[in-house]
């Protein structure tokens, strides 16, 4: 049964239950679908010469910083491949599922309607980072960052 956002509201401030601030969610690989332009389907975990071809389709991942877009391998040190070579598509039955979660562990309003947009795929190589940060809206109602890492797969062995 849906609980109404004031009621958990209530229930949190009379210190009876807690809101979360963040949501961690596991989804089975085959739940996502992602193509990437000029190389085609990548399943996970990425194998290593995919991974290579990936870091060949990116740049320097830039980030907010004010009212400017910036790079600094300081701040965020990794690779971005632009939106327009990606397409993402989730299984839609995983996709209602996580939104429905995302909605429901932080206490959003019943009536609040969420959807997933693709902003660009991250690729981290060993070592690399991205140092805490607030994002700055993408969009008027954009309201949460949807990060999705993914490890690389094993090197065969020789």
């Amino acid at each position: 049964m849906a609980t109404a956002a004031r009621d958990r509201l209530a229930r949190t401030l009379r210190g009876e239950a807690q809101a979360a601030f963040s949501v961690e969610l596991t989804a089975k690989t085959n739940d996502l679908n992602l193509e990437v332009e000029g190389l085609g389907h990548v399943k996970f975990p990425a194998t290593p010469a995919k991974a290579r071809k990936l870091l060949g389709l990116g740049q320097p991942a830039r980030f907010g910083r004010g009212e400017k877009t910036v790079t600094d391998p300081e701040v965020r040190d990794t690779w971005e491949i632009p939106k327009h070579l990606v397409r993402a598509q989730w299984n839609d039955a995983t996709l209602k599922d996580i939104l429905a979660t995302v909605k429901e562990e932080p206490g959003l309003p019943n009536a609040a309607e969420l959807t997933a947009d693709l902003h660009s795929l991250l690729v981290y190589e060993q070592n690399q980072h991205f140092l805490a940060h607030q994002d700055p809206r993408k969009k008027t109602r954009w309201s949460a960052r949807w990060w999705s890492p993914c490890r690389p797969a094993a090197p065969a062995a020789n």
